[in-house]
């Protein structure tokens, strides 16, 4: 972004950045919110969503130990080389209602994000983390080491509580990022990535068991439940 970047009063962060984060009005006419993104360290936005309040819900990641979190969310500190950072603006004040980070002890990177009728918001991305926050009895609780990993987590509305995260991926390298989430009417994540993992996890009966190239499309439901993943 540049020194003349159109900002609303209420903007959350006013010093020059190189990213920033905007509201348009429905006709394309009104600047409802714009606010550069970023602290000390490298931070981006990723992907927003509308919760069911009408606030801005917004995934990011960064390496910056000095994001504004906010009082009682799941993760104060950042906890790695860089983590991932979830933020709820409520656009009518430009008040922050919530601001966490996620991650585990190296590089986090939440990248796409959903937020359902009862506001659970579920994020996924990828991670070079061992010891990225896992739920027992999630679908996968390790990753290969030296590998990035792709995940998915289901986080309370207030961004309180961890309500599941899994692992998603094989052996080799699994990307999330730049592709797509989407959760249904049920609750169930269905998500589209990139895998370059022989062992990529795959449902008995499914369209393609194999992977054919030297990286293959890949398309997963998970309930987000213990043991989630469904055809």
């Amino acid at each position: 972004s540049g020194v003349d970047l159109p900002l609303t009063p209420n903007a959350w962060v006013t010093s020059d950045q190189p990213d920033f984060v905007a509201v348009i009005g429905n006709a394309g006419e009104t600047l409802v919110y714009s606010s550069y993104y970023g602290w000390s360290g490298q931070d981006a936005p990723g992907d927003v969503e509308f919760d069911p309040l009408g606030r801005l819900v917004l995934t990011g990641g960064g390496t910056s130990a000095d994001y504004p979190v906010t009082a009682g969310v799941l993760q104060p500190e950042l906890s790695g080389l860089g983590d991932g950072q979830l933020t709820c603006i409520d656009l009518s004040d430009g008040s922050i209602v919530f601001a966490t980070f996620f991650g585990g002890g190296a590089n986090d990177a939440p990248s796409e994000l959903s937020v359902d009728a009862s506001g659970l918001i579920t994020v996924a991305g990828v991670t070079d983390s061992l010891n990225f926050p896992i739920t027992p009895g999630a679908f996968q609780i390790t990753k290969t080491p030296f590998t990035r990993e792709g995940f998915v987590a289901r986080i309370s509305p207030e961004a309180d509580r961890l309500l599941y995260s899994s692992f998603l991926g094989g052996s080799a390298q699994d990307v999330m990022s730049g592709m797509d989430l989407h959760v249904g009417a049920n609750g169930s994540a269905t998500i589209v990535g990139d895998t370059k993992s022989l062992d990529f996890p795959v449902t008995p009966g499914a369209f393609d068991p194999t992977q054919n190239g030297s990286a293959d499309a890949f398309i997963v439901r998970m309930s987000l439940l213990p043991q989630g993943v469904v055809k």
